[in-house]
């Protein structure tokens, strides 16, 4: 029995195509993206402690990766996990718009 056997299973998003792991590595040049970096860069409208508080919840399901065991160690997105999350969030928009376009049109009401 290893010491993984015990660890809970990772319920992650599937796995995001290649093109879009790419385009994020074209644009932030490392695999390990500074949540700082992903912030500034896709996140502009929040602050850093709105952003905070939303790593890692509903919002924003991204598990934050550090290399060290410090409250002080930076912060990373892993890219192939930041990737999944926007492909799934692409996904969930295209769904919206089928719907959108597949209810009938209300006509508005006069008045």
């Amino acid at each position: 029995m290893s010491q993984h056997d015990n660890q809970p299973q990772l319920r992650l998003l599937a796995q995001p195509r290649p093109v879009t792991v790419e385009l994020l590595f074209r644009m932030f040049g490392t695999v390990l993206i500074p949540v700082e970096d992903v912030r500034a860069r896709l996140f502009r409208y929040l602050n850093e402690d709105s952003f905070k508080r939303t790593l890692a919840t509903p919002r924003l399901p991204i598990p934050v990766t550090t290399l060290e065991d410090s409250n002080r160690a930076i912060e990373f997105f892993e890219i192939h996990h930041l990737a999944a999350h926007i492909e799934h969030r692409a996904g969930m928009a295209d769904e919206e718009l089928v719907k959108a376009l597949t209810q009938p049109q209300q006509e508005p009401q006069a008045t």
